[in-house]
């Protein structure tokens, strides 16, 4: 457990599945209430679903978001555009 912060800094962790107790073992922080086991990796626990990649977003988008995003992309895109050409820029 030497990889760990110390004990006390994953005291208040709770399960999210059931809200219960987290026990802390080598390499996770396990629920002996419903058996679920969230990893620790680089001292930060995991408690994201398997498989989950992201937050899915509102159902429906909201407009604002949706406009945020198409301007997001087309700054990205123009930007990209001032790079063209230029040495050591892909």
């Amino acid at each position: 457990m030497a990889d760990l912060l110390p004990l006390k800094e994953y005291a208040g962790y709770v399960c999210p599945s059931c809200k219960g107790p987290l026990e802390i073992q080598p390499h996770a922080l396990c629920c002996p209430t419903c058996s679920r086991s969230y990893p620790i990796t680089d001292r930060i626990p995991d408690f994201l679903a398997p498989g989950v990649d992201q937050i899915p977003h509102a159902n429906p988008p909201d407009p604002l978001v949706q406009r945020m995003d198409r301007a997001d992309r087309g700054a990205l895109k123009w930007m990209s555009g001032l790079y063209e050409g230029v040495s050591g820029i892909p």
